[in-house]
């Protein structure tokens, strides 16, 4: 398979990336991976050859001469090209990855000819052949995934494309975590299969005995994961409801019990933030998952009492899904969660004011701090508390109509670009208009009120009473 650079580059022209989280490491922007696959019964002669446009991001204090990857151990690099298609120098061999016992894998550098200075881009373009190879076995759980006919998955959990970080556990966990960014592919492979993963279809076309899926997600993701087999799926609506063969009755129960929900929380919510929902079955061992636009359950856990509703078609609004520690949208979430799933906010509330409370005692500095001094100094416990007070007082003094009038205008707003603590600081500061609302969240995370109401307040119904 003859992938060009030309082609990466053109399927990348319409996409911008997001807005940079200051941190010290190489970060993703977007992404494009083109992979031909050959599926087996015997998966030893499984084969795939893919390339993976990368551009990265220098985020450290210093210039990089050298970027590394990691790729599944049986994996191997052809090449690597610059963007400007010329070929980079290259090094790569079988490896063990610190922080596992077991654990080896191809390891990969890159060197550059000229540094990448700090807060500077790099394109590059990776060639790779081989087969996948089953690591379960060695420390990585649930990544079982080899090039079988009956079923496989492409994911960076098994190294399945270019991972970009160092060899060791601490660097790939915090490689997988990092903030959400654009992804693009094309993979190939026999007709018959479908694929039902984060990132969803947007074409397919016939090339002979074999197909072309074309690939993409609304949003920035999180790593591409991609679960493939002769799959059956039923659509209604946003939901695409895909099951391994002869489980369609699952499926059709499946959806039958969502739909219900889904109508509730289009009302509640507004709109879904992004387009479709695929909830997709795996055999058991191969883990389950919630990120934005997939659900991954496992075959004998896929039934209804196993699925939560609300908590499964909230992935559609980007709610529950992965946010970092001490980010807004965590407290958000749950507030919405508890509110939708008919659990209430009362024990949440309680706990988030015990929680303060005893806080409050051993620092004193919290009582006069802000919702950016919190992020600033990384004290991501405290942030997070901070924003869950906020939004249950502001759920408390509006009432819910009124309350989530206001998040589906901060939701639209603020969706989509990793917005930040302080950014929604300045979004309630400018858009609120609930007067008393708006003075509550005012002192609470710019006006350094915290401490003063929490001292005159011995429950959560006494502070809000001060400002109702």
């Amino acid at each position: 398979m003859r992938i060009t650079l030309l082609a990466i580059l053109i399927c990348f022209s319409f996409l911008k990336s997001h807005a940079v989280i200051a941190a010290d490491y190489l970060q993703m922007l977007n992404s494009y991976v083109s992979v031909k696959l050959h599926l087996d019964s015997d998966p030893k002669r499984g084969q795939m050859v893919g390339a993976a446009w990368i551009r990265i991001r220098n985020n450290t204090d210093a210039p990089v001469s050298d970027i590394p990857y990691i790729l599944n151990p049986g994996l191997q690099v052809t090449k690597v090209l610059g963007g400007n298609n010329r070929p980079l120098n290259n090094t790569s061999r079988t490896l063990p990855i610190e922080g596992y016992e077991f654990l080896e894998t191809t390891v990969g550098t890159i060197g550059l000819p000229t540094p990448v200075k700090p807060d500077s881009d790099i394109e590059v373009v990776i060639h790779f052949r081989g087969s996948l190879q089953n690591l379960s076995w060695a420390g990585i759980e649930h990544a079982k995934e080899e090039l079988d006919k009956r079923f496989t998955i492409l994911r960076a959990d098994s190294f399945g494309y270019p991972i970009i970080s160092a060899p060791t556990k601490a660097a790939i966990n915090a490689a997988l975590n990092q903030p959400p960014y654009y992804q693009t592919a094309t993979i190939e492979m026999a007709d018959g299969y479908m694929i039902a993963g984060n990132l969803h279809i947007d074409e397919v076309t016939l090339k002979g005995a074999n197909q072309s899926f074309s690939l993409s997600y609304t949003n920035p993701s999180t790593p591409m994961i991609l679960p493939i087999a002769r799959y059956q799926q039923i659509t209604e609506g946003p939901l695409v409801v895909s099951v391994l063969e002869g489980e369609q009755t699952a499926g059709a129960t499946l959806i039958s019990t969502l739909s219900p929900d889904l109508v509730r929380l289009n009302n509640l919510l507004g709109a879904p933030t992004s387009g479709k929902l695929n909830i997709t079955m795996v055999p058991d061992g191969y883990g389950t998952l919630n990120t934005p636009g997939l659900v991954m359950l496992e075959q004998g856990g896929f039934t209804t009492t196993s699925v939560k509703p609300s908590g499964t078609l909230l992935n559609l609004w980007g709610i529950g899904t992965q946010h970092p520690k001490g980010h807004w949208r965590n407290s958000l979430d749950k507030v919405i969660q508890l509110s939708v799933s008919g659990e209430g906010l009362d024990a949440h509330t309680n706990t988030a004011f015990s929680d303060l409370k005893a806080a409050l005692s051993t620092n004193k500095k919290l009582g006069k701090a802000t919702l950016e001094s919190l992020t600033e100094a990384g004290s991501t416990g405290s942030a997070e508390l901070l924003s869950s007070m906020v939004l249950i007082g502001l759920h408390d003094i509006m009432g819910p109509d009124a309350f989530f009038a206001f998040i589906r205008e901060l939701r639209s707003e603020l969706r989509g670009n990793y917005a930040d603590n302080i950014a929604f600081s300045e979004f309630i500061a400018d858009n609120l208009k609930h007067k008393k609302a708006k003075k509550f969240a005012k002192n609470w995370l710019t006006g350094k009120k915290i401490g003063k109401d929490m001292k005159k307040s011995d429950s959560f119904s006494a502070l809000i009473k001060r400002y109702k």
